[in-house]
This record gives structure tokens, sequence and C-alpha cells, in this order.
């Protein structure tokens, strides 16, 4: 899924981010949060990650760990064979678990 940005900045705006994670709205949330200014790909796992990632040039995937069929750490592993740019940027996130009392 692709969302283009609509950032005044074109040096902003022209940067496009990967967020991939397998909770539908984990992706959303990113996606509002950030469309404003950057255009936005999504990937609901590792492997649609990896389609995008060959097919675009990413600035910044911002990638959940623990998905299926790929988690993120085979991702990036793949993504290091494939090909990293100096301008690529990656970014492992996974939910914390709940604050107790």
């Amino acid at each position: 899924m692709v969302f283009s940005g609509s950032g005044t900045n074109p040096s902003v705006s022209d940067q496009i981010k990967e967020m991939v994670d397998d909770d539908p709205t984990i992706l959303l949330l990113m996606r509002n949060i950030l469309k404003k200014d950057y255009d936005i790909l999504l990937a609901e796992h590792g492997r649609a990650a990896l389609a995008v990632f060959e097919e675009n040039h990413i600035d910044l995937m911002i990638t959940g760990i623990k998905m299926e069929p790929m988690d993120g750490d085979r991702l990036l592993e793949i993504i290091q064979v494939v090909g990293v740019t100096e301008t690529n940027r990656f970014c492992r996130v996974e939910a914390a678990p709940p604050l107790t009392p």
C-alpha cells in the first residue's frame, strides 16, 4: 500500500518511509502520524516489506520484530545481503509489555 505525503518541504516530503508490522492498527496509526510529511509504504510482514524495498528507494524502514512468515530480524539480514546504500536507515520496534502498578 502506498500513501503519498503532502508536506510543503520538498526535501522532507520526497523521502519514502516504509512501515512493517503484522498489526494493521499499528500500520494505520503510523501512517496517520506521518502521511502529512512523507510518502508512506506499508507492508504486513517481512516478505511483503522485502518486495517493497526491492522496488523502491526507502529512506527509512521502521519494522516490527515478531511477525510471520518472516520476522523483522530476518528481513534486515536479507536486506543487508540484497544491498543497503548509505541513505537507507532502519529502526526495529516491538511492543512493550503492559505496565503493572
